[in-house]
């Protein structure tokens, strides 16, 4: 199977088209243009999204946007605007991880026009989705309304590396919710998908709720999710609501 390295967080101008395998397609209102797969669409405010590779430490963040996430049956997708407010926001491409920044020493009003019907988007497929690490409402401030939806890609060099998807939602009650609709869309996705193990599947029966994961001060309660496959344009599609969107 193919695969490259994974970039979660993408610059997009709706209306531009996409097979959504790494990237979300946007339709002229900025809201996802939805698939056959996504049988089921939950939503939330954000107001931030972010990405690392690696150690979390080394994150790329974009606090402030006016954001949604929409997790659906087979993947995960953030669309948010006000990113290039005041300065520094640095887009992406597939090609190229820095490509240039978009509204760095602009003023405002041309970093604006410059992002205008622009959305700075992220994605998580299920397949992919290895563990999820959130803050409990009762978090630092710091932490409060953090997600982070991880995976394991490879490198350009051909090794295996974390991948993280990051989210802030604008409600941290809502983090717990979050959660545990995604370990439901991920077991109704992966159990009984003819690659995924008995082992697995019934690792996957044992998923904890939220509220139930505890972990040592300061640090954020993981949930593990069996089965998870390589980001690839092969392995989008290996789940029993995923393969819709791609056949």
């Amino acid at each position: 199977m193919s695969s490259q390295p994974f970039i979660p967080v993408r610059l997009v101008e709706a209306g531009a088209p996409s097979r959504q395998i790494f990237t979300p397609a946007l339709q002229a209102n900025g809201e996802p243009v939805w698939q056959p797969g996504d049988a089921e669409v939950h939503t939330w405010d954000i107001n931030n999204i972010g990405w690392a590779h690696g150690d979390v430490a080394a994150r790329q963040d974009s606090p402030g946007v006016r954001g949604r996430v929409y997790l659906t049956s087979s993947r995960v997708v953030l669309v948010a605007t006000g990113f290039a407010r005041g300065s520094r926001y640095s887009g992406y491409d597939p090609t190229d991880v820095i490509v240039g920044a978009i509204a760095t020493k602009v003023s405002q009003r041309r970093a604006e026009k410059a992002s205008a019907n622009t959305y700075l988007v992220g994605q998580m497929r299920l397949p992919w989705l290895q563990a999820v690490a959130f803050a409990k409402p009762d978090a630092a401030k710091a932490l409060r309304g953090e997600v982070r939806l991880m995976t394991q890609h490879r490198t350009a060099f051909g090794d295996l590396e974390l991948a993280t998807l990051l989210l802030r939602h604008s409600d941290p009650s809502h983090t717990e919710n979050f959660v545990n609709w995604a370990s439901h869309f991920v077991r109704g996705d992966r159990q009984g998908w003819a690659s995924t193990s008995e082992g697995d599947s019934a690792a996957l029966a044992r998923v904890p709720v939220a509220a139930d994961v505890r972990t040592d001060p300061g640090k954020l309660p993981v949930i593990l999710y069996p089965g998870a496959r390589i980001p690839s344009a092969d392995t989008a599609s290996q789940g029993l609501l995923s393969s819709r969107s791609f056949t």
